[in-house]
């Protein structure tokens, strides 16, 4: 046998389960007073296949730290800055593979530079492609949300990119990718 209070919150449930049938029912031949909101994510690449293949890489932080590699003319990778040396391949490769994996999460903020960091930027970011002049963007602050950082391209319109592929091609600045060097073994006298 079911307590009276059981049956009470049986009654309310049954009541709000009809209400909120009752509030999705459509009524025939009647408008709706306000549209729907749509929203379209349009995700798409920073950086156009069609720039060709990326030729160097430089970040500048605010603070005056930079690193440079290029790409020599048999494919193998170069640091130029801070000190010239041979690359390690494999982590400019994967910093090549973010930068061009690095995708847009918003396409156009109106927001002041200063406001979301871009007066002055935080890091600037200097790339070259085989295709064409190379591009500079302005990386400022990262997002409320924390999954993206402001970014103007070329002094265009301000973006939104995806943080995480953003952060792997920071990451250049506090370790650049200088190849092992390799060391003459010591002994022991």
């Amino acid at each position: 046998m079911m307590r009276r209070p059981t049956w009470i919150l049986l009654a309310i449930l049954a009541a709000l389960i009809g209400l909120a049938w009752y509030l999705n029912q459509s009524k025939p031949g009647a408008e709706p007073d306000v549209a729907a909101p749509t929203a379209t994510v349009s995700a798409h690449y920073f950086f156009a296949p069609e720039n060709g293949i990326l030729t160097s890489i430089r970040i500048e932080s605010a603070t005056g730290e930079v690193v440079a590699v290029e790409r020599g003319a048999d494919g193998t990778w170069m640091v130029t800055e801070p000190r010239e040396s041979e690359a390690d391949q494999g982590a400019v490769e994967a910093a090549s593979a973010q930068l061009s994996a690095l995708r847009v999460a918003l396409e156009t903020i109106d927001a002041p530079l200063g406001v979301v960091g871009l007066q002055p930027a935080s890091y600037t970011l200097t790339v070259a492609f085989s295709g064409g002049a190379p591009h500079t963007v302005l990386i400022g602050d990262g997002t409320p949300s924390g999954s993206g950082y402001y970014v103007q391209k070329d002094g265009g319109a301000i973006s939104i990119v995806d943080k995480y592929g953003l952060d792997a091609l920071l990451r250049l600045l506090a370790s650049p990718p200088y190849a092992a060097e390799e060391t003459a073994p010591t002994s022991t006298p």
